[in-house]
């Protein structure tokens, strides 16, 4: 995609949005384009713990799902470094396999793994997309929510419990 520069940008306005609180954009920005192990920025909110959190933005064709090897090395970057949230963001879902992976690491960790993905991403899309002040932010924005609308629409349905890990079946509808 010609946009994954712009939606890295646009992926801490979705977080910003998601959480509620303000990000500082003086302590915050994108990463470098290499070596950054994944991690796309590194975002740090007013006047809330933690002070610093990092993003993985992922940018991707309206059929595609993220696995795990999709988001691994970000996740173990963030690991590592005993970060305390991170947050996946996307334009498509993600596996039911990587969503048990998060699952079990939020449980056997302090930190937090936090995903935005497909159709919520579509929702805040919606909600902000008119706040955007940059252009080719506010065209990103309005070229995924009407490929959203255009797509079939996936149903991620958790159907157990088992051993402490979620089940998921996702579905069209």
């Amino acid at each position: 995609y010609q946009y994954s520069g712009v939606f890295e940008k646009l992926a801490i306005k979705i977080v910003e949005a998601k959480c509620g609180y303000t990000i500082d954009l003086e302590k915050s920005g994108v990463t470098q384009t290499t070596r950054d192990y994944g991690v796309d920025a590194i975002i740090s909110f007013s006047n809330r713990d933690p002070e610093f959190s990092t993003i993985e933005a992922k940018l991707r064709k309206p059929d595609y799902t993220l696995g795990l090897k999709d988001i691994a090395s970000s996740i173990l970057f963030f690991l590592v470094r005993n970060g305390n949230e991170h947050f996946i963001v996307s334009n498509v879902y993600i596996t039911s396999g990587t969503i048990e992976a998060i699952s079990i690491l939020n449980l056997q960790s302090s930190s937090q793994i936090y995903y935005i993905t497909g159709e919520e991403t579509f929702k805040i899309l919606t909600s902000i997309v008119e706040q955007i002040g940059d252009s080719l932010e506010k065209e990103l924005a309005q070229i995924l929510i009407e490929n959203f609308k255009n797509n079939k629409k996936m149903e991620l349905r958790c159907h157990s419990f088992t051993y402490g890990i979620w089940r998921w079946n996702i579905r069209s509808i």
